[in-house]
């Protein structure tokens, strides 16, 4: 009796899960989404490189110092990745919005996962395109041989201090390319109202 009872609840369980689970024909719209966005952001790590002028920098006693003159570029590397990030994320989520057309839900996750993918995608991509690290290239040289700075993002927050734990905040280039891609979507939905699986649908016959 006990096996008879638990059983149907155990069951019902398993199909509420299966609900949050993309499959069939929503399963391949959330690859395809996840694919076009990683894609995206390994295409704009080339933008981002192509953008980008290294600063000059000098080495001197095994160590890499970057020329004063050099300062507003090397910020610069930080500004153009995240006006590319979000100018690819807004776009490129659009796209799907307007395409994919089944389940606003499991389009907004494969977007966030997507996104959140191409924004490594395009720092990962543009950093090993751009000049090596000048840090390590100094070891072995001359003093006042120029050295061009390499392609890098500042990530490093302000810190934060809890007694003796000091903890440092992240800041927001690597969240740009997810910021971009969710009001993106944001913005056709609100246009469009209610779309695909989650929009009221006519009566049967």
């Amino acid at each position: 009796m006990s096996d008879e009872l638990i059983a149907p609840a155990d069951e019902g369980a398993g199909v509420r899960w299966r609900r949050f689970l993309p499959s069939g024909r929503t399963g391949l719209d959330f690859l395809v989404v996840v694919v076009a966005l990683a894609a995206a952001g390994a295409f704009c790590g080339l933008v981002w490189e192509s953008l980008w002028h290294p600063p000059q920098g000098v080495a001197f006693e095994k160590a890499w110092y970057l020329q004063p003159e050099g300062l507003p570029l090397d910020f610069s590397a930080t500004g153009l990745y995240v006006l590319v990030a979000v100018a690819a994320g807004l776009l490129v989520s659009i796209a799907v919005a307007l395409v994919i057309e089944r389940d606003e839900l499991v389009t907004l996750v494969a977007v966030l996962l997507g996104s959140g993918l191409a924004a490594w995608l395009m720092y990962a991509v543009g950093h090993r395109l751009g000049p090596p690290d000048p840090r390590v290239l100094a070891m072995a040289a001359a003093d006042y041989d120029p050295l061009p700075s390499d392609l890098r993002i500042d990530a490093h927050g302000p810190t934060m201090s809890i007694g003796a734990l000091h903890l440092t905040l992240p800041t927001s280039p690597f969240l740009a390319f997810p910021l971009g891609a969710v009001m993106g979507l944001a913005l056709v939905y609100f246009v469009f109202g209610r779309r695909g699986s989650n929009a009221p649908s006519g009566p049967s016959a």
